[in-house]
């Protein structure tokens, strides 16, 4: 089989431009104009496929298929622009008291002095994805039909978010950590004060542009078996995915919720949100055929993964970032951390809350003797000393749940054929079934905090490490001074917990 699939998304030229914008210059010298509507761009997504009975006898099957796949434009992505120039709202520092007149303090010149904006690269291409597949599957004596399958994708003009509000100038950290900090986190800061049409106090300017990064693939081998009334089947599969993104709809989370480790803006790889690299399920059903007028099914489902698979809220993944802005960019939780080798690898200091409600009177070696035996029991971190962690690198202990149901059929024959067949279907499901048996089983697991190490500031200069960063060792409960001490705490969200429901359906044959 093959095929093509074209897309040609189209935009009226109806994108509100802010005359004062061209004339500044961001980032790398670059300038933009939010009143530029998208390019119209053709996409063109090819695809083939093939299925081969090797001996056409259902025993030896060869499949697969390779092409370019696309969705729907990321329409909500372009809105950005349209909705963020610095024209339709905004906002200055200057007192205003209340009117009822709502035009009275509406800038005569149609713009603000203080604003956030998003922009669309002129080459922007609408994203892609090339994929291929090859699976194998073989009928074994007794009726076993084993699979071997492998999947491997591609990204295609992915996108990628920088700020161009974000200054090119910094300073390496002192110590281990050498990344940069930059001087300001705004190159349009509306300074010296007041903010002027032609100097603006602009947020951000997130510029989304297309990279031919980002991948994924898997392998899956699976074994399946059906006897009369009995189905058995299962699976284990490995993946490993990187991408671009941690995924969100407006422009400006889409650049800061991403942990980084240098340059915010860099289009650099990372393992994806939904990163699950093992995966165990299995399933068996079986029929009883006890009369012509009922029979009963029970069937089972068991599942063994990081706790991604069945709750969208609760990834399988996770990052150890800073709290706080280490690098200036102007975002507080984005920062992978820096995994020190020793205690002269980090400089340590009692929490600071700035408000007096934490008395931590922790000593420095007692700090160090904290953060190091939680190094230690960390699967990720214990591995990792003297590195900057990755984003997504610390993977969810496995999550194993087991599903049940049980369906009761009543047949209700009202002539000699098929089609005058009917049947009443009861049908009652436990989902985690092992949580409704034990409530301690079926048990997903969550981190207790992954912003372990809290930034302090930078040492002052004249004093001994001066421009060093410090740290300070969180606690699990400030309230009562309990020191975090493991990675791990049981989740006790709906994942966790069983649930049962009854159905009833009538069919009519």
């Amino acid at each position: 089989t093959y095929g093509v699939r074209l897309d040609v998304p189209f935009f009226q030229a109806k994108f509100t431009s802010n005359p004062n914008v061209p004339a500044l210059t961001f980032r790398d010298g670059m300038h933009v104009d939010v009143g530029a509507k998208p390019n119209t761009n053709l996409t063109i997504s090819p695809r083939a496929g093939f299925n081969w009975d090797i001996n056409n006898d259902g025993v030896t099957q060869i499949r697969g298929g390779a092409g370019l796949f696309s969705g729907p434009p990321p329409f909500v992505w372009i809105s950005n622009q349209a909705s963020n120039n610095g024209v339709q709202f905004g906002s200055d520092a200057v007192g205003r008291p209340f009117s009822p007149d709502v035009n009275k303090y509406r800038p005569n010149t149609g713009a603000n002095t203080a604003y956030s904006i998003n922009v669309i690269d002129r080459g922007f291409q609408y994203p892609q994805v090339l994929k291929a597949t090859l699976a194998a599957d073989r009928k074994l004596p007794g009726d076993i039909i084993v699979t071997l399958e492998g999947n491997v994708s591609n990204d295609i003009n992915n996108v990628n978010f920088e700020n161009i509000n974000l200054p090119t100038t910094g300073t390496p950290l002192a110590g281990s950590d050498n990344r940069i900090r930059y001087s300001s986190n705004k190159i349009y800061a509306g300074l010296p004060a007041p903010a002027t049409l032609t100097n603006p106090n602009i947020g951000n300017a997130i510029l989304m542009k297309n990279y031919n990064k980002g991948y994924a693939y898997y392998l899956t081998l699976q074994a399946q078996k059906t006897y009369k009334n009995l189905y058995v089947n299962v699976a284990y599969t490995y993946a490993k995915s990187k991408d671009l993104n941690v995924g969100g709809s407006t422009a400006a989370t889409l650049w800061s919720s991403r942990p980084v480790s240098g340059d915010p803006n860099a289009a650099q790889l990372g393992y994806s949100n939904f990163y699950v690299p093992h995966r165990v399920i299995a399933s068996a059903s079986y029929r009883f055929n006890y009369s012509k007028n009922a029979a009963t099914s029970i069937g089972m489902v068991f599942e063994a993964a990081p706790a991604v698979i069945s709750e969208a809220t609760l990834n399988g993944v996770a990052s150890y970032v800073y709290n706080g802005d280490i690098n200036n960019d102007g975002n507080s939780a984005n920062d992978l951390i820096y995994i020190p080798r020793d205690a002269s690898d980090i400089v340590l200091v009692p929490v600071n809350t700035g408000s007096g409600t934490i008395n931590d009177t922790r000593t420095v070696p007692q700090l160090w003797a904290q953060l190091n035996n939680y190094i230690l029991q960390d699967p990720y971190l214990s591995k990792h000393r003297g590195e900057v962690a990755e984003r997504n690198g610390l993977i969810m202990p496995f999550f194993k749940k087991l599903d049940f149901n049980i369906t009761q059929d009543f047949i209700l024959q009202t002539g000699k054929s098929d089609i005058n067949k009917h049947t009443l279907r009861i049908t009652f499901d436990i989902v985690n079934v092992g949580n409704f048996l034990n409530r301690n089983w079926g048990l997903a697991k969550t981190t207790n905090i992954t912003n372990i190490l809290k930034y302090e500031g930078l040492i002052p200069a004249g004093a001994p490490g001066a421009g060093k960063p410090r740290y300070s060792f969180p606690y699990l409960d400030a309230t009562n001074l309990i020191p975090l001490t493991s990675t791990f705490k049981d989740y006790t969200g709906l994942l966790s917990r069983w649930q049962g429901q009854i159905g009833i359906r009538y069919l009519f044959n």
